[in-house]
């Protein structure tokens, strides 16, 4: 039992029903707990890993400093061997681990997570309850938004001036997707005095740029009750006025369909597969996104624009969007230095009406 630390007394095998299933007694004194090397700096074939994360952590600084983060990206798959991502709120740590191929055995995926959490915490000097590992997989349906724990506890981050609220425990997301950062950004810059639309807006990290861009006006829509709220909460953690947002909760694909308004500045991140029962079909971004931009570009004004976003991998924009259309690839103008480590992290496209 690597994982825990501690050695099992007794197994016991059985069966439930047809699942196979193990039972594990442990005696919680010191002797059955494994002893490590104190020191990761002496394990030759850890210093890789060492060096990477402290010139990771070190250029993370800089950009932190820079642009006011308290949360960055300081590991993305550096190293093919330690296949994690691992992301710094203030002195807390995020480690997302990606299921493995097949032919990689457990065991060996189990020695490399543990060595990355011994030189995680021997770099950055943090206690084990500052540190979470998560564990991305192909979701179904709102999996990934589903809450993996029920501990109610935010904690507030930084991010270029405006402050937004983050769970590390509850949800497989923290509220906030980092890699948007310069999205956000680019947004805040486009909207002074225009009507904005934010569409799946989440926990509306993009509404509060909007807003604080001085947006004339926002919309932000969403089916989750819990993420508008934590998008109000959002809107007064920055002191900025309600009264000129609104909060739609509803299916974005039938919202937009009934819509009426017209809006200069649209920001349109579907997730890449969703399948909720408040939705009247399921979402595949790959097969429904030329409809649900085309929708999209309805709620658009002449002069607008709508900046479509998707981490979908292997995502191929619609032949017909780039004829009917003004399209613009962003590409690596929207993704910072702490997260090029690696595949781009999203796809993102300016999209306008045809002259």
């Amino acid at each position: 039992m690597q994982q825990t630390e501690i050695r099992a007394s007794k197994r016991y095998k059985f069966y439930n029903g047809k699942i196979a299933c193990q039972l594990y007694c442990f005696e919680l004194e010191e002797v059955n707990f494994f002893t490590r090397e104190q020191d990761p700096a002496k394990n030759e074939r850890l210093a890789p890993l060492i060096n990477r994360l402290k010139k990771n952590i070190a250029k993370a600084d800089k950009l932190a400093r820079r642009d006011g983060l308290d949360a960055v990206r300081i590991y993305e798959h550096d190293l093919p061997e330690y296949s994690f991502s691992v992301d710094r709120y203030l002195n807390h740590y995020v480690i997302y681990e990606t299921q493995a191929p097949k032919h990689i055995s457990d065991n060996k995926v189990n020695q490399h997570r543990r060595e990355l959490l011994t030189v995680l915490q021997h770099v950055t000097q943090a206690s084990k309850s500052q540190i979470l590992l998560k564990t991305r997989q192909k979701q179904k349906g709102t999996a990934q938004y589903q809450k993996q724990a029920k501990t109610g506890q935010r904690m507030v981050i930084k991010e270029q001036g405006l402050q937004f609220y983050v769970n590390l425990t509850d949800y497989l997301d923290t509220g906030i997707f980092l890699d948007h950062r310069l999205i956000r950004e680019r947004i805040r810059k486009l909207v002074k005095g225009k009507t904005f639309l934010n569409l799946f807006c989440y926990t509306g990290a993009v509404t509060v740029y909007a807003a604080a861009g001085q947006a004339s006006e926002t919309t932000s829509v969403d089916m989750s009750n819990t993420y508008l709220n934590w998008a109000k909460d959002n809107l007064k953690l920055n002191h900025l006025a309600a009264n000129q947002h609104q909060f739609v909760k509803q299916d974005c694909v039938k919202w937009l369909t009934n819509n009426k308004q017209l809006y200069d500045v649209i920001f349109l991140d579907p997730p890449s597969f969703s399948n909720s029962k408040s939705m009247d079909k399921h979402l595949d971004i790959q097969a429904d996104h030329e409809s649900l931009i085309a929708n999209t570009m309805n709620s658009l004004n002449r002069d607008g624009v709508l900046i479509f976003s998707t981490n979908r991998k292997g995502f191929k924009l619609s032949e017909n969007l780039l004829e009917n259309f003004q399209v613009q690839d962003l590409g690596q103008s929207t993704i910072s230095h702490d997260f090029r480590a690696h595949r781009p992290p999203h796809h993102c496209w300016e999209i306008r009406h045809s002259s």
